[in-house]
């Protein structure tokens, strides 16, 4: 596909000069949202962070592909990519990648503790839970014989934001009950969105912004 034009009809922006992408990142994207929107709280977790991790992946491709096409693309295009692409090769972490993508761009990482960082790490916290949870090492035993189960330490973050379902600790209900809100659901998608927003923002400008723009500015974006 190297060498096409990159098109996407539905965008009105003019034809910029890429390769041809199929823009997955906006696709799962659209997933996250629509369950929002069906208050499936659950699949709006998992599915930002999986637009999340192809939107940056897609990026590095944009960045890459960029640098034939216009001599005059910032060299921190070029960084942007190499850097991304060893972080992928050596498997390094989601949050890693964005850090380094804004430190590439700005020469600042993103603070910890301050949007739209805090809730993205966070974002990624509740995923992990939800997948790799390991449910049989959380169980105590009291004396009585009853058992119960150590909650995610995610769950005291999620709790200072006003999301969750607020059930007596007497019911003893799973966890995941307590995440599968519609409130949960949005602020998933708000923060899959406020983190691609920042960083196409956070790109010097040139050929791969305007792509980025193009290619995930109105798609990421909440009602």
């Amino acid at each position: 596909m190297l060498g096409h034009l990159w098109q996407n009809p539905r965008f009105k922006s003019p034809t910029i000069e890429m390769p041809a992408y199929l823009l997955n990142a906006s696709i799962l994207f659209g997933i996250a949202r629509g369950a929002y929107q069906d208050s499936k709280a659950l699949v709006a977790i998992v599915f930002s962070v999986v637009a999340l991790e192809a939107f940056i992946n897609e990026m590095a491709e944009m960045a890459s592909g960029a640098m034939p096409k216009a001599e005059t693309e910032p060299q921190k295009i070029a960084t942007f990519a190499e850097i991304l692409k060893y972080v992928g090769d050596s498997r390094g972490s989601l949050e890693m990648k964005y850090n380094l993508a804004k430190w590439v761009c700005t020469g600042q990482f993103y603070e910890k503790d301050a949007k739209p960082y805090r809730d993205f790490a966070d974002l990624i916290a509740t995923r992990n839970a939800l997948i790799h949870y390991k449910v049989l090492d959380k169980i105590t035993f009291a004396e009585d014989g009853s058992a119960s189960m150590a909650e995610p330490k995610i769950l005291k973050r999620l709790e200072s934001k006003g999301i969750l379902t607020d059930i007596p600790a007497r019911l003893n209900v799973a966890w995941i009950e307590r995440v599968g809100t519609p409130e949960t659901a949005r602020w998933a998608c708000e923060t899959a969105a406020a983190m691609v927003q920042s960083t196409i923002a956070s790109l010097p400008e040139g050929l791969c912004k305007r792509a980025a723009e193009a290619g995930f500015g109105k798609s990421f974006q909440m009602p």
